[in-house]
């Protein structure tokens, strides 16, 4: 019964030792992520800098719209909308999935 009880104790102790570990790594990507998405975005749409936002672009956004569709688009935002007048920050989180044997990174903001 007692040698139960330390295993038990002993896989508590390391799900909660993993769980603040996750914990700590999970807000330092946030902190990270949303840092990148204010400082990049304000560099987009202040100049709406096609070469930037393709630049930062991930290979599946380049496959759903390729570069020479989003320099098309940026064109006519930047006459119609003009420069960036407020920027109040980025929302959102970064989610951290396991799938498999394989950790998948997402993050979704909204600015």
């Amino acid at each position: 019964m007692k040698k139960l009880f330390w295993v038990l104790a002993a896989l508590t102790a390391i799900a909660v030792v993993f769980s603040l570990a996750l914990n700590y790594f999970n807000n330092n990507l946030n902190s990270e992520s949303k840092n990148f998405v204010d400082t990049t975005f304000r560099k987009i749409i202040t100049d709406w800098d096609a070469a930037l936002l393709i630049g930062k672009s991930s290979p599946s956004m380049l496959a759903m719209m390729p570069k020479e569709k989003l320099k098309a688009s940026l064109a006519p935002l930047s006459k119609e909308l003009g420069e960036l007048t407020e920027y109040r920050g980025a929302t959102g989180q970064v989610g951290i999935n396991l799938e498999g044997e394989k950790q998948v990174i997402t993050a979704t903001y909204a600015v």
